[in-house]
């Protein structure tokens, strides 16, 4: 599977809304909190649904998961 590569920064606050496109499948690998967290995007379930199919851990074991 070829990975997409994208860097994001955003703030959202005031239940603001933050929409990102990406072209599938994509990694985000970020933090929360102060610990990594990773996020490969298989796909989505709609064009309005804001549900997607996803695989996501914590820590080193996102690098594991998908290398």
């Amino acid at each position: 599977m070829a990975l997409q590569a994208a860097q994001i920064t955003a703030h959202a606050d005031h239940g603001g809304l933050l929409q990102i496109t990406l072209p599938l499948p994509a990694r985000l690998c970020g933090s929360v909190a102060g610990l990594p967290v990773g996020l490969l995007i298989l796909g989505a379930a709609g064009d309005d649904e804001a549900l997607l199919v996803f695989a996501a851990s914590v820590g080193s074991m996102f690098d594991d998961a998908i290398n």
